[in-house]
Order: structure tokens, then C-alpha cells, then sequence
């Protein structure tokens, strides 16, 4: 099971059940199976990448590429040959147990990204995107084109979709949101890379006030699926088939994630696939911006070993285990294409600005000015 976009700015933390703060990948609308490898070229891919966006020196990229993938193949080889298959289910990163076994400058970003994602509770975000209605009810607070409100004919089934959801959640959950209301639905514009799939907002208030706010998200076919050409196993085909591409996401994160929202559900609406999962529960990305070259390499060597924890879940990662091997000729091949794939990506956007300035393709105005 594969991760299928497993760059830099998708790991970051987030509230586990127990309410620790847990650091994983955290996006998963991409995930199928597929080989490993491709994640794992992805990530360093986008090190490189980043690293030259920072303008870090070539040899400072080129280590930090080198650390992430000896830690990337000793830890996978640690986790299949030291731990037994239930140690590895358990295993998960809580950062505030690491403060004293990094540099200062990652000990500072460490807490700095926990404090951050401590104040994203759903009662603040909730104070910040709701007012109250005319009927006395929490509202959105719409900002267009970003967030705004749907017709009655939308949110009507978008209601109903929701009873759905209830239906197939397990039953403590069921019974926990049982004690909420609907009180507001709204359109949510999405980052770049979900851009033109649809995503909703809605407000639920429980006793004595208490705000909840749950995302329902479109799901579509896994890119490793549609252009990787990697067919799917039979089950999770079926699975898909059955419920909506919003099974493969959840599945693929409940594999790969050491702990995961117990709110993830799927629904579906109008021909179109969904998942369900709660919004901003304490949420928050590491901030890369002005980091220096030992403390990106440091953090994108963590990010590397939570990759080999995720593929480790895999039934057959022995298999991947024997693949990665303990020499270098897999970590070389890796690094070699990921630094002709990092070439190939500025090369792109450099055509893409051009073309852009040139007038030889549209460019819209950025509404947000």
C-alpha cells in the first residue's frame, strides 16, 4: 500500500484518539497499491526540490538526500527484522518524546509546530469560519471564492449523504455524533492538488454548544491507478465498486497512518465518490521556510523513516525488504532518477512561465486580489 504523494509537505502532525500529537504522513487521497519505490523517489524528488527552492549548496542537497535514504533502508530493515508484526502496528512518532535527541534547531521546530497545531482545535477554527444566523444557528462565514454557500437543491442530498455516512461508521462513533446537529453546509475551494473536485464544510453542534465541524471530500481514481497503470487487487476493486473511491482513501490511510481520525467514514452523492473525516482536529504542517540545510535534512530523514514504518504494514514487505537490500544499488538508482526527475519538474515550470508571459496560454486573475 502506497502513500502515491508522499512529498515533503505532506507529512505534519495531527491529534491522535488520545489526544497526543502524532507526526505521519498525512495526505492520502492518492493511495493504492502500487510499488514502493514510487513513493519513495517521490519524496526525495521533492527534497531536492525543496532544497533548491531554499538555495541550499548542491552539497548540502545531495547529503541530505543520502541520509534520508540510509534511513529510509535501515529503518525498514530494523522494523522487518527486529520488531514482530505487532510492535510495528503500535509504532508511532510522538515528537515531544524526541525533543532531547535532535538539534536544538529541530528541538525549536519541533515545538513550534506542536504549539501550532495545539491551538487548531475544531472550538477555534470554529469561532473563526461561523456566525450566527438569523435563526440563531451557527453559520459559515462565507469568503468567496474560497468558501461559500450551496443552493437548497445541494445541500439538501448533502444532508441526506451524511445520514449515510452515520449508517457505516462504527457504532460508538455512530452514538458520539448522534448527540450533533447539521446546522450549515458549505462549498470549500481545495489546495492545488485536489483542485476541481468538490469539498464540503458542515457545522454540527452538540450539547451545551459543542462545535464540530466535518469535511466531506470528493475521491476520484488514485493517479497510481489512472496514469501508473498499477491494477488493483481484487478486493479492494470490489470494495471500491461497492462503496466509492472514498474506501480506498480511508483504507489506505487507516494502513499507512499509526493512528487515524476515528471519524474517517465514506458517503456517496449524485455519481460522486466521497470520504469523510473531521476538520482541523489540531492539524499542522512543518513549516520548511528558512529552515537551514542540516535541519531540512534532519526532518526529511524522519520523514523517510515514517515512510518505511508505512510500507512496512504491507502483507508482503519482506518482499520489499529483501528488494531495498542492505548495499547501495537500489539507494543509488533511487537518487539518480529522483535529481533527473527534480530536472525535469524546473524544466516544466520554466516552459509553463514562459508560456504564461508570452501570452501563449490563459492565465486568470487571482481572485484572492
Amino acid at each position: 500500500m502506497c502513500c502515491g504523494d508522499a512529498h515533503v509537505s505532506n507529512f505534519g502532525v495531527y491529534a491522535a484518539p488520545h489526544r497526543s500529537i502524532v507526526f505521519d504522513l498525512n495526505d492520502f487521497d492518492e493511495a493504492a497499491v502500487a510499488p514502493a519505490e514510487w513513493d519513495v523517489k517521490r519524496l526525495i524528488t521533492s527534497a531536492i526540490i525543496g532544497g533548491r527552492h531554499a538555495g541550499y549548496p548542491g552539497k548540502a542537497i545531495r547529503r541530505c538526500v543520502e541520509k534520508a535514504l540510509v534511513g529510509y533502508q535501515t529503518s525498514l530493515q530494523a522494523m522487518l527484522e527486529e520488531m514482530s508484526v505487532l510492535d510495528r502496528y503500535y509504532l508511532r512518532l510522538e515528537p515531544e518524546h524526541y525533543t532531547g535527541k535532535v538539534s536544538k534547531a529541530s528541538q525549536a521546530l519541533i515545538q513550534k509546530t506542536i504549539s501550532r497545531a495545539r491551538m487548531r482545535t475544531s472550538a477555534r477554527v470554529f469561532k473563526q469560519i461561523t456566525e450566527i444566523g438569523p435563526e440563531g444557528t451557527p453559520r459559515l462565514r462565507e469568503s468567496p471564492p474560497v468558501l461559500q454557500h450551496v443552493d437548497e437543491e445541494i445541500e439538501a442530498p448533502l444532508v441526506e449523504s451524511i445520514e449515510e455516512y452515520l449508517a457505516a461508521v462504527p457504532a460508538d462513533i455512530a452514538l458520539l455524533l448522534s448527540h450533533f446537529r447539521v446546522t450549515d453546509v458549505a462549498l470549500r475551494v481545495v489546495g492545488v492538488g485536489s483542485v476541481g473536485t468538490r469539498c464540503y464544510l458542515v457545522i454540527m453542534v452538540g450539547p451545551n454548544d459543542t462545535p464540530m465541524i466535518m469535511q466531506i471530500k470528493e475521491a476520484t481514481r488514485s493517479v497510481l491507478e489512472e496514469y501508473g497503470g498499477w491494477c488493483q487487487p481484487d478486493t479492494l476493486t470490489a470494495a471500491v465498486e461497492a462503496k466509492g473511491q472514498g474506501v480506498r482513501v480511508i483504507d489506505g490511510q487507516r494502513i499507512l497512518q499509526a493512528m487515524s481520525d476515528v471519524f474517517l467514514g465514506t458517503t456517496r452523492k449524485d455519481g460522486r465518490d466521497y470520504y469523510v473525516r473531521q476538520f482541523h482536529d489540531m492539524k499542522g504542517t512543518v513549516d520548511t521556510e528558512g529552515m537551514s540545510a542540516s535541519t531540512f535534512g534532519e526532518y526529511v530523514t524522519a520523514c523517510a523513516v515514517l515512510l518505511a514504518r508505512a510500507h512496512s504494514q504491507s502483507a508482503n514487505a519482506s518482499i520489499l525488504r529483501g528488494y531495498v537490500g542492505s548495499n547501495d544499488t537500489v539507494h543509488d538508482a533511487v537518487a539518480e532518477w529522483s535529481y533527473e526527475y527534480a530536472d525535469k519538474s524546473l524544466d516544466d515550470f520554466n516552459q509553463l512561465r514562459a508560456a504564461a508571459a508570452a501570452g501563449d496560454i490563459d492565465v486568470a486573475d487571482d481572485p484572492a486580489r
